[in-house]
């Protein structure tokens, strides 16, 4: 015996219901009250649900409620012309066939939207494998890379202090290439592994109150000695004390990148770093009179794994420095913008609110 669920069970009583009620109220209003007035209607909704229900299978019933329709009046006709009863059969079939051929329309809408589900479910689960992946990567940075990275830069610089014993000049200077070298790959990795913590929505802030001033004083000194090998000037104006509540050490990642910068792209002249109090807000401008940008290349900025070009003139770098202090920017509720001329440097300005 066939099984059906209760579905498609309830659907076959509430079209056995109605198909009997019509018949028979055909039944009285034809055979008792000689009368044919609701035959123009009486079939319409079970003809219809059943379409929708069936789709080609309703019109099998629209079929029979037409040639049932004529067989009355064969038998018992009544003061009207047969054909007036065959067109409203047509009719009926017509309507069946309309309602079936938009339900089965409905049904491959339906099937497509299925199997666009199922397409958007296997992508999500490949999504999550891929986060999965993700995670692993940053474990796996975090520890298998950083790790054995510290220890050259550790061992390294325990060397070049004569710790171990005294090192001639060439020694030194390759010795200081390679711990030069250890902390731009250790820089790198660092910058991918806080993208990959931001872009998970996993980076955890330390909000403390400290002072913006004593921190870019501390940022600045240890670049005094690089801006006195260029012949650089590097100023700082700020406030004696300017306290703030936000996250120091992502504060300092991205101030640390703008001074960076602007000492990568300053062959002379000065980089000048201010602070400013505004009402409730902190900003801090680094303005250098380097190469500067062409207009053209300002979209690139904030923009991740992008460089800008300079003919003549060694690119370093992934091009992660600016996303990523962007990035950091707006998880302390504050903004970066930059302003340039080619040729005469460029302003890159954090504001910081003073409470986050």
């Amino acid at each position: 015996m066939k099984k059906y669920d209760k579905k498609k069970l309830n659907k076959i009583i509430i079209m056995g219901f109605l198909l009997i009620t019509c018949i028979l109220l055909t039944y009285y209003f034809h055979f008792i009250l000689k009368t044919e007035i609701i035959f123009t209607h009486l079939f319409y909704l079970p003809i219809i649900l059943a379409s929708l229900w069936w789709g080609r299978k309703g019109i099998i019933i629209a079929v029979c409620l037409a040639v049932m329709l004529l067989f009355l009046d064969l038998i018992d006709p009544i003061n009207e012309p047969i054909y007036l009863d065959l067109i409203r059969g047509l009719m009926f079939i017509v309507i069946s066939i309309t309602t079936s051929t938009l339900s089965e329309k409905r049904d491959q809408l339906e099937d497509k939207v299925a199997q666009r589900n199922k397409e958007l479910q296997k992508a999500n689960l490949k999504l999550q494998e891929l986060d999965q992946l993700k995670s692993m990567f940053i474990a796996s940075m975090s520890h298998e890379l950083r790790t054995p990275l510290n220890s050259i830069i550790g061992f390294t610089g325990i060397i070049l202090q004569g710790m171990s014993g005294e090192i001639n000049q060439e020694q030194r200077k390759q010795l200081s290439l390679v711990k030069n070298s250890a902390n731009h790959l250790l820089d790198l990795i660092n910058d991918v592994i806080d993208i990959s913590k931001i872009e998970a929505d996993k980076v955890e802030l330390y909000i403390q109150e400290f002072d913006l001033a004593s921190l870019l004083q501390e940022v600045k000194n240890s670049f005094t000695v690089t801006a006195e090998e260029k012949g650089l000037q590097l100023f700082l104006q700020t406030p004696p004390v300017l306290l703030i509540e936000s996250d120091e050490r992502r504060t300092k990642q991205v101030l640390v990148n703008f001074i960076s910068n602007a000492l990568k792209f300053t062959d002379k002249g000065e980089i000048k770093i201010t602070i400013v109090k505004k009402d409730k807000i902190a900003v801090i401008s680094v303005r250098d009179s380097g190469i500067g940008m062409k207009k053209e290349d300002m979209g690139k900025l904030f923009q991740a794994f992008s460089r800008i070009i300079v003919p003549g003139r060694l690119t370093e770098g992934t091009g992660l420095g600016l996303y990523l202090s962007k990035k950091i920017a707006d998880l302390l509720a504050g903004n970066i913008t930059a302003e340039s001329e080619y040729g005469k440097g460029s302003t890159f300005t954090l504001t910081l609110p003073l409470k986050r």
